[in-house]
């Protein structure tokens, strides 16, 4: 789900349904061991029309980057899932299949805040964890 999920841009204004399969068959190239993808396919249609999810896909006025590659001050590379840039805001997804007890992925997107306070300095920078198997979002 996370590799079709990165496929996914903007879908302000396009053809949900095209944009999803088009992102199904590119995952198909990538997995060529599944045989079965009906399960993906029904989990994607049901992500993307969940009410938690819409407003990180459906970005009106926005730029929308997926895998964005961001260099902390120390020179280090890390990948954010999917960054929405808005006018007065920047908001960072990033996609774990399931919750984490430890707080590990709250301290993974609160480095991607801080690094993006730095890139963004006039914009509210906003972190968010979207959980693939319930669909839930969680503000860090």
């Amino acid at each position: 789900m996370h590799d079709i999920l990165s496929m996914i841009g903007n879908l302000h204004d396009t053809n949900k349904e095209e944009a999803a399969r088009q992102a199904l068959g590119q995952a198909k190239f990538h997995f060529t061991q599944i045989k079965d993808w009906s399960g993906y396919e029904t989990q994607l249609h049901t992500f993307l029309r969940s009410k938690n999810v819409q407003r990180f896909f459906d970005c009106e006025d926005a730029q929308v980057f997926t895998e964005k590659e961001i260099i902390n001050r120390l020179g280090h590379v890390k990948r954010c899932d999917r960054l929405v840039v808005r006018e007065r805001e920047a908001w960072i997804i990033d996609f774990k299949s399931t919750k984490d007890t430890q707080g590990r992925y709250a301290e993974q997107v609160q480095e991607y805040k801080e690094i993006m306070r730095d890139i963004y300095p006039t914009r509210t920078v906003k972190g968010f964890l979207m959980y693939l198997d319930n669909f839930e979002v969680e503000e860090v």
